[in-house]
């Protein structure tokens, strides 16, 4: 199959997409692989095998949501990436992808994301926790997923995806099964993310890192972004409570969602983010 590229985009978060056409001029999108090893290593093919392997093993996501299927694993020029259908609003919101988000749309990207915990639980270590990364902004029309099974797979190959190891809940990297409640932590972690722009505990050192995640509590998101509200920000430390037992359940956090919205507490009014500014600053 002949591609030839149009034209590349990069993200927020320095990923890439390109629209690409076909020797019959039909569009499509392609995600460069982008790997640190080079083709000709025999971890290169075995990367190769495993991600046509995962293509050809579907998932039953829940009905409603955007899951982006990469079809297969093709070349344009010398580049190795994924290739999946056109879709004009991922192509018209690439450049957004990584951004911090406002509060609307943290609570957007937390319902679209709350829905798939069961799905997770399923696939287990092939999805192993959620992930900022694998948002894709659309807009209007809300937020997409790329596959995440393939995006675990290729991170440890990419630069900078040693990240997404750190999106795991304390009692997982203390030898426990992931269960809903280790989902949650991980989505605790992307929305704190998602919110402030930052990961919720020191990145400086890994060890350091984890030990911080394993033993201490997270600064309030609303130092870091004063627009959250008191409602946002207590369903997210709660998410990221160290022990699961009191973490809330994927029911109970789209009630707390609907309950602040009701209350109109997803988002700060002026003094209350004044007053976190000014002890920001202090």
């Amino acid at each position: 199959m002949g591609l030839t590229l149009i034209e590349s985009r990069t993200a927020q978060d320095g990923t890439i997409l390109c629209q690409v056409q076909d020797e019959e001029g039909q569009k499509y999108l392609f995600e460069p692989l982008n790997l640190t090893i080079l083709p000709k290593d025999m971890m290169y093919v075995e990367i190769l095998r495993e991600l046509r392997q995962i293509l050809r093993t579907p998932v039953e996501w829940p009905a409603g949501l955007k899951i982006f299927h990469y079809q297969r694993v093709e070349k344009c020029g010398p580049e190795w990436g994924l290739l999946f259908a056109y879709d004009q609003e991922l192509w018209a919101h690439w450049l957004e992808k990584g951004s911090t988000l406002d509060p609307a749309g943290v609570v957007a990207a937390a319902r679209t994301l709350l829905p798939l915990v069961p799905t997770a639980l399923e696939l287990d270590s092939a999805w192993t926790g959620f992930y900022p990364g694998d948002l894709a902004p659309l807009g209007t029309a809300g937020w997409g997923l790329l596959d995440p099974r393939v995006q675990q797979l290729l991170a440890p190959y990419r630069e900078g995806g040693e990240r997404r190891d750190l999106f795991s809940a304390p009692e997982v990297r203390a030898g426990s099964p992931r269960t809903e409640a280790a989902y949650l932590y991980t989505l605790g972690l992307c929305l704190y993310q998602l919110a402030t722009g930052q990961f919720p505990f020191p990145l400086q050192n890994r060890r350091e890192t984890i030990t911080a995640m394993l033993r201490e509590e997270p600064l309030d998101p609303r130092y870091l972004q004063p627009q959250v509200g008191a409602g946002l920000a207590q369903l997210i430390l709660e998410l990221l409570r160290r022990k699961a037992q009191l973490r809330p359940a994927a029911e109970a956090c789209a009630l707390a969602l609907a309950q602040a919205e009701q209350d109109q507490t997803l988002v700060a009014d002026p003094e209350e983010a004044r007053r976190f500014q000014a002890d920001t600053l202090a």
